[in-house]
């Protein structure tokens, strides 16, 4: 292998390490630390199945939020964040399993 070639597949490396570690120390903030589960039990989270949603991709409505893509949450399937943003936890089927909404701002 060329040193070039090295130093490229070490910097990918890298990469991916910074990309995934920082995916996964999302969770250990407060979602897996708080054990958080949804109204069946299930985990809302493992390694990478959860994510910020922007806010500007969500739209509170009488019933629930409203996504982007058309699903809607309903208010009561839906839990209060650890820190001050949306997340949407996925199962591996693409379906919701938990959904957060950030604290009331005072």
């Amino acid at each position: 292998m060329t040193r070039s070639a090295g130093r490229r597949s070490l910097t990918g490396a890298a990469l991916i390490s910074l990309v995934l570690g920082s995916g996964a120390s999302a969770h250990d903030i407060w979602i897996n630390k708080e054990r958080r589960v949804n109204a069946a039990g299930e985990w809302c989270c493992n390694t990478f199945d959860c994510a910020v949603v922007p806010e500007e991709k969500i739209r509170i409505t009488p019933r629930g939020y409203l996504l982007e893509s058309g699903e809607t949450i309903l208010h009561q399937n839906a839990a209060m964040s650890g820190d001050m943003q949306y997340w949407q936890c996925r199962r591996p089927d693409k379906t919701t399993r938990c959904f957060f909404f950030p604290p009331p701002s005072m």
